[in-house]
């Protein structure tokens, strides 16, 4: 599957400047009128899923910084087999420049709280693998003040969910 920058053709409006050839009155005059006109498509606005996904997995930031804003940012909407966004993929991989890009690009609460399947958002991978930077960067995008409230009143910090204690039997 392929992300392109506008599901529509690209048009653009354009002042064309042309020599007007019609009666000998006219000869010579130039005329200058508005158009649209369809532009070509660069080759770097065409995307291929697969790619964005090994790139936050891997942490490559070159295939990031191939794109447009525009084009990360609707690239943030795609979702992997198990439902998880590229900032869910390059959270769990520890790729905090990763994460900074693509929340330069959207930090909005829909992207920063996407649930996968399991009802994860990137912050829950983050956490899970202990990348203290990629939490402060999630948590900087306006959850500073739902972690301080939550903590004001006696939120249960500590508390382990089934996933840390299951990894925690298998690691015995």
């Amino acid at each position: 599957m392929y992300l392109q920058q506008s599901l529509s053709p690209t048009r653009e409006t354009r002042n064309l400047t042309f020599d007007f050839q019609g009666e000998k009155k006219n000869q010579g005059e130039k005329k200058t009128m508005e158009m649209e006109v369809d532009t070509e498509k660069k080759q770097q606005d065409v995307v291929k899923e697969k790619d964005l996904f090994k790139a936050a997995e891997e942490g490559d930031m070159s295939t990031f910084e191939a794109h447009s804003s525009e084009t990360l940012s609707k690239a943030l909407s795609l979702r992997n087999e198990d439902a998880r966004s590229l900032l869910h993929v390059a959270a769990s991989s520890g790729h905090s420049q990763v994460v900074k890009m693509l929340l330069s690009c959207d930090a909005s609460v829909g992207v920063v709280n996407c649930a996968d399947e399991e009802g994860w958002a990137p912050l829950h991978s983050a956490a899970s693998i202990g990348s203290v930077e990629i939490v402060e960067t999630l948590l900087s995008k306006g959850w500073v003040k739902i972690a301080e409230m939550l903590i004001s009143h006696d939120a249960k910090i500590n508390i382990k969910d089934k996933v840390v204690e299951w990894k925690h039997l298998i690691c015995l």
